[in-house]
């Protein structure tokens, strides 16, 4: 009767033995399956944060894309609007006459008979009586001869405003020194109004107005 017992309880120890076995080899794998997991979620959250940052480096880095053509493009319709910039390339210096071929006419002449009521640079003058005045200041300044140029004359213009349009004027500078002097400072408050700085006198044969 005692081997039976014996028997049995030794069956019964091997039973809760590998029952432990079982259960530690259970929760080992769990514990693995865990940190597996961890690892998996770690490497997960690494790779969408770098996503993140590389999508947030490409559009930082798109924006000053957009920014360097948007300052491209700002300047080439501002040098658009500074015809006489194309003779810079052909080696211009402040002794070359920067009228070349350009279209001009003279601006009292071209005021008088222009139709148009605001013939030039309209934001800066407004009415044709201002934009007169003004080109007599020049004269009186001691400009030698003063043009319109960068003159538009489309036909719907002509229909809806009546004439031609300028918004820059060359002024033929005399050798006077005093007068280049007035002339030159008439030219640094108008360059100043428009955001720009004054032209120094380096001999030049002309002075360039221009408003935008």
């Amino acid at each position: 009767m005692m081997d039976k017992e014996e028997e049995i309880l030794r069956l019964l120890h091997e039973i809760r033995d590998t029952q432990r076995e079982h259960h530690e080899e259970w929760k080992k794998v769990v514990d693995e399956s865990v940190i597996a997991q961890k690892e998996h979620e770690q490497e997960w959250r690494k790779a969408r944060d770098e996503s993140l940052l590389a999508q947030k480096q490409a559009i930082k880095k798109n924006k000053y894309y957009m920014l360097i053509l948007l300052l491209i493009f700002a300047c080439g319709l501002f040098l658009l609007n500074f015809p006489f910039l194309e003779y810079l390339g052909r080696g211009f210096t402040p002794e070359t006459s920067i009228l070349g071929d350009l279209e001009r006419h003279e601006a009292r002449q071209w005021l008088r008979t222009n139709k148009n009521v605001s013939p030039l640079a309209s934001n800066r003058f407004g009415t044709k009586e201002k934009a007169v005045a003004f080109v007599e200041q020049l004269y009186e300044a001691g400009a030698e001869t003063v043009y319109v140029t960068n003159i538009q004359k489309e036909d719907w213009r002509i229909k809806d405003e009546g004439g031609p349009y300028a918004d820059a004027v060359i002024v033929v500078l005399p050798e006077d020194k005093e007068k280049r002097q007035k002339l030159f400072e008439i030219c640094r408050v108008e360059a100043e109004k428009e955001g720009f700085e004054g032209m120094k006198d380096m001999g030049q044969k002309e002075l360039f107005f221009w408003w935008d």
